[in-house]
């Protein structure tokens, strides 16, 4: 279990050398150009080789996602093995399944891009368990000998007279009679070896080993297992963070060459426009705390990617990811240290980003609970209403704050109904949103302890609150009996011309009527200040209403009245 503040990584090392600045400045021109561009910008270095090469395997792997996966593989024939090996492991899996199909797809990128080398790599040490496993998976192996010989089926293929095979997935079988094929030709013997061993392995053991081998080289990743990962959402309180100098959590950590190798160069700084988030990255001159901040943030991403469980099909995946993590890291900086940069960089120089990231998602999660909470005692759900009742936007930002880990409405935004909170300023409006909900639930509370509400208007999945308040209200005025009964088209263009008696032009205002709706609605709520909700809710009948002739009022778009 995780201790309720994580130990921060103090990074210690000499300041950014020049070498270092220059490749962070080509990284980021690379993510400015367009994905056609960068394979042509990379190949176009004399030493185009060496700087893939030197590209950490997170940098490498947010590349492939930017530019394609089969536009990629020109890049992919100068990466590293090492490079190869962490793309596998990202790509091949699901959660702790393999996935065989995946792996050949990636097997056929490998080959495109550079057969030998993916010959010489399938038979290290280091890789045998992997090809084992996957010719296990595809093939069927007899051996025939002059002491052993079998009728076998058409199906069945051979090399070298002695292994016969037949592939189990006729969709593989280009794919893995081409890597029999390079991998024979570059080591005859090992080649049989393989063949040889793939068919007495222990398949579940064999995986399950794999899969371990796995999640040991990405753990420093920040991708821990799913059972770990997901501590990520246990919310800790503001309080909890440390904004003293004296960190007794901190570890001092000498930075070498293995460490520098993971950090990415990503720039984070891309990934959020606005709040204190992005003031404070802009504001740190400091190149220690920089790299620890890189570092941080991707295996905050990465754990968050563990946590739910996600497969990055594409570069828009991980942009996501990232501004999730930016967002609630945004959100708990603002609450602790409002818009001061000197203060969040002090924040940050002493707690981890995971800590910071569980107070942002927490305060969410907060509001989360005290919805739920409100809607085990509220009126509308006795009644059996939706949050729907509670008209569009409103009714779809409690749904979002209800969702297993609350989520912002934004209607159609980029093409999403819904997104992870970014700032403060968004969760603020939803809890004033609650709030007024909260007030109108109780307002119709009691308006229905004296004038119960017909079950059948209920029923109509449609109908919101807007007409059940103002048709009461124009009843009211109308001098008709309280409640909530449907009104006549002739009653409704009275209640209008009540309204506009005082109107000498057009658009009309409907003078003086604010008040008494004000005075006469805000009866039933006396222990409450209800007047600013009501305020609104005036305000917007008004606007619906203000340029539209009595005559032309059309009972089929009138959304504020209850006609029959």
């Amino acid at each position: 279990m995780q201790k309720e503040t994580e130990k921060v990584i103090q990074l210690k090392r000499k300041g950014q050398t020049i070498l270092e600045r220059k490749r962070e400045l080509f990284f980021e021109r690379l993510f400015s150009l367009s994905p056609e561009r960068i394979v042509n910008f990379i190949l176009e270095q004399k030493n185009a080789k060496q700087i893939v090469q030197e590209f950490t395997t997170l940098d490498l792997y947010w590349l492939l996602k930017k530019i394609g996966e089969e536009d990629f593989i020109p890049i992919l024939e100068l990466a590293s093995k090492e490079q190869w090996q962490y793309i596998l492991d990202m790509e091949i899996w699901n959660r702790d399944r393999f996935d065989v199909n995946r792996a050949a797809i990636w097997l056929r990128r490998f080959m495109e891009a550079d057969a030998e080398k993916l010959a010489n790599w399938l038979i290290t040490d280091d890789m045998e368990m992997f090809t084992y496993y996957f010719f296990y998976r595809t093939l069927e192996v007899v051996v025939v000998t002059d002491d052993n010989v079998y009728e076998l089926s058409e199906d069945y293929f051979t090399l070298d007279n002695t292994f016969y095979m037949r592939i189990k997935d006729d969709s593989l079988r280009d794919v893995v009679e081409d890597l029999l094929k390079i991998i024979a030709g570059k080591n005859f013997l090992k080649y049989q070896a393989l063949l040889m061993t793939s068919r007495a392995i222990l398949p579940a053991s064999t995986e399950e080993e794999l899969y371990r081998l796995r999640s040991v080289r990405i753990a420093e990743y920040g991708f821990l297992p799913f059972e770990e990962a997901i501590s990520i959402y246990s919310p800790i309180n503001p309080e909890k963070l440390i904004q003293s100098v004296n960190n007794k959590y901190s570890d001092i950590i000498v930075v070498d060459n293995e460490i520098r190798e993971i950090i990415p160069v990503f720039p984070i700084h891309q990934l959020q426009t606005k709040g204190i988030f992005h003031l404070m990255i802009h504001s740190i001159k400091d190149n220690i705390l920089m790299d620890r901040i890189r570092l941080e943030f991707v295996g905050l991403c990465n754990q968050l990617i563990s946590a739910d469980a996600l497969f990055i099909s594409d570069f828009e995946d991980i942009i996501k990811v990232c501004k999730k993590a930016a967002g609630y890291l945004n959100i708990a900086i603002e609450d602790v240290c409002n818009n001061n940069v000197h203060k969040a960089i002090e924040l940050v120089k002493h707690n981890s980003f995971v800590s910071i990231f569980r107070v942002g998602f927490g305060l969410t999660l907060k509001l989360r609970w005290e919805v739920e909470k409100w809607l085990k005692k509220s009126w509308f759900k006795k009644q059996g209403l939706s949050p729907d009742f509670w008209g569009e936007e409103w009714g779809n930002i409690i749904k979002g704050l209800l969702k297993k880990r609350p989520m912002y409405y934004v209607g159609i935004e980029q093409g999403e109904e819904y997104r992870f909170f970014e700032s403060l300023s968004e969760l603020r409006y939803c809890e004033n949103i609650f709030f007024n909900l909260q007030l109108l639930d109780k307002l119709f509370e009691n308006i229905t302890d004296l004038h119960p509400i017909e079950k059948t208007l209920i029923t109509d999945p449609t109908i919101t609150f807007h007409p059940f308040l103002f048709t009461f209200w124009a009843r009211k005025l109308l001098g008709l009996k309280p409640g909530f009964h449907a009104l006549t088209m002739d009653q409704v263009k009275e209640f209008f011309r009540i309204l506009r008696s005082k109107d000498t032009a057009f658009p009309y205002k409907m003078e003086g009527f604010k008040g008494i709706f004000l005075k006469e609605i805000g009866a039933y709520m006396l222990e409450y200040d209800i007047e600013k909700i009501l305020s609104s809710l005036w305000d917007e009948f008004c606007d619906e209403y203000k340029n539209i002739e009595i005559q032309d009022i059309d009972e089929r778009y009138v959304r504020f009245l209850i006609i029959k």
